[in-house]
């Protein structure tokens, strides 16, 4: 067998099949990455590529953040340098081009924001906020002006209001739980009346999971008489207590349909 020194090593060895160049695959990996070992013109440094890579490719740089610095400003492809404008913002000079020609303002993105931050009163209306009472610019939208400064000074606000006297469902501001005169043994007589079902929906106790509630009719925790006392779901226990119109409306429902326990709540809605 022939041999043959080896292309990368110079070591003599013997050659094993046709066409053989090195002596180990090892001295045969070490020629490929020396062959294909390019110099960034941009950073100096030295990087491989594959042999099909660097035939897609201008091996001109090591990365794409190498290509992009060497891209800037002269060396961009749409630089016109007989096109070139004055920053708002920073008075860098810049080249303008492309749709940039007649519309651009600003040499970046960044310097377009902070121009806009620093003369933000000159596009919008100044507005103190009911909340918190600072002062702040806004836009006009349809021709309404906001009056709050934030999201969270808004929800503020809207909770005070909703608090006291203040909010649709605003009674007498007691608690009304605790009453004497209405234990548990009175409501347990009250849910046996009334078949111990809801008196409106008619669910039965066996298919509810918790025990039915003992409404008042008239609102007043303090009349605890049979006539003032009824038996209800707490799906449909929520509807009694909305605003004082509501209440006054289902007050005399509930007040016929104890009166008339034969008609149905349906017919007494239909009748008003």
């Amino acid at each position: 067998m022939a041999e043959l020194n080896c292309g990368y090593c110079e070591k003599i060895c013997k050659r094993t099949h046709k066409g053989q160049k090195f002596c180990s695959q090892e001295c045969w990996k070490s020629n490929c990455k020396k062959e294909n070992t390019y110099q960034c013109c941009v950073c100096g440094s030295n990087y491989y590529r594959t042999k099909s890579h660097a035939e897609r490719s201008s091996g001109r740089y090591c990365s794409h953040s190498c290509q992009a610095k060497e891209m800037l400003g002269e060396n961009h492809m749409n630089h016109n340098p007989d096109c070139t404008k004055n920053c708002e913002h920073c008075g860098a000079e810049f080249s303008a081009w492309g749709e940039r020609k007649n519309t651009g303002r600003f040499c970046s993105k960044g310097c377009q924001s902070k121009y806009k931050k620093a003369n933000i009163h000159k596009t919008r209306d100044s507005c103190n906020c009911q909340q918190c009472g600072s002062v702040f610019f806004a836009k006009r939208i349809k021709g309404y002006i906001p009056v709050f400064c934030t999201t969270e000074c808004s929800s503020r606000f809207h909770a005070r209001q909703m608090s006291g006297e203040g909010n649709p469902r605003y009674i007498h501001g007691l608690a009304e739980k605790g009453y004497v005169d209405f234990p548990e043994s009175l409501k347990a007589e009250i849910r046996e009346r009334d078949g111990n079902q809801c008196k409106i929906c008619g669910v039965q106790r066996e298919s509810y999971d918790k025990e039915f509630d003992v409404h008042h009719i008239d609102y007043d925790k303090k009349n605890g008489s049979e006539e003032n006392l009824i038996t209800v779901c707490r799906f449909c226990h929520g509807k009694f207590h909305g605003s004082k119109k509501q209440r006054e409306i289902w007050k005399k429902r509930l007040s016929k349909l104890l009166e008339e326990p034969a008609r149905s709540l349906r017919s007494l809605i239909i009748s008003g």
